[in-house]
């Protein structure tokens, strides 16, 4: 039976599709592995760097909080490394050059989603077990940006180990992620037209003369959107959603 003061999010809802055993000892059982890998560090690092940038700060800034957060450690994806990712990342994308304003950044989002539930239609504090139609949802949206012409759109910053190429934003244009923070951002009552992508490459090469990964400001950066989300894609979501917590449930 599904807990009543549980509100799943993206990465739960994953975890299950992809292997309900591991959702079940991570979602209820609680058991995680004691550290992280030495990559998951360094992009929990690195986005703690970017947040500092999106929210107007100095690059000193967002540097001492990626590597305060990576801690000193051992690993090729050290302090060091994240560092010099952050310090990129603010030379390939000055602030001052961005197309859009950053509204927020690492907003955690809750809403009641009442797609296709005219009784539970703007509640919003119903238990995802008192309805088998609608559902509360969360999630943590990196960033929200604004264009002149007023759109808005969620922006999410993806630190990964796969190359930037064409394939990827393909996989990264059709994921459901973006979708249900567009929900949850809509379900609030606040516009939002669709989704931005922010790629950082995580380099698995370590160079054996300095026993460093390299950054390459040319490949390891990429953006992409935005993408209009329309309404037949929340309507998908939603329904895919309301099939998997039946099936949790």
């Amino acid at each position: 039976m599904t807990s009543a003061t549980w509100i799943p999010d993206n990465s739960a809802i994953q975890s299950f599709r992809e292997n309900p055993e591991a959702f079940r000892l991570a979602y209820r059982l609680h058991l995680r592995p004691a550290t992280p890998d030495d990559k998951m560090r360094a992009g929990s690092a690195i986005h703690a760097g970017r947040n500092v940038l999106h929210s107007g700060g100095a690059v000193e800034d967002a540097v001492r909080a990626a590597r305060a957060l990576r801690g000193e450690g051992d690993g090729p994806r050290n302090a060091g490394h994240v560092e010099r990712v952050v310090r990129t990342y603010a030379a390939r994308y000055p602030r001052e050059l961005d197309p859009f304003s950053v509204v927020c950044t690492e907003e955690y989002v809750e809403a009641h989603i009442a797609f296709d539930c005219c009784m539970c239609s703007g509640q919003t504090s119903k238990s995802i077990a008192s309805c088998g139609t609608c559902f509360d949802f969360c999630g943590i949206i990196d960033a929200v940006v604004r264009f002149p012409d007023g759109a808005e759109y969620v922006m999410d910053t993806k630190t990964t180990g796969a190359y930037l190429n064409e394939q990827w934003a393909d996989c990264m244009a059709l994921t459901d992620q973006f979708v249900g923070y567009v929900a949850l951002r809509r379900a609030l009552g606040h516009r939002c037209d669709g989704f931005y992508v922010d790629g950082i490459h995580i380099s698995d090469y370590v160079a054996k003369r300095t026993g460093e990964c390299a950054v390459d400001a040319e490949k390891d950066f990429v953006r992409f959107g935005p993408i209009r989300v329309p309404d037949w894609r929340v309507e998908r979501w939603a329904r895919d959603m309301q099939y998997t917590l039946a099936q949790i449930a």
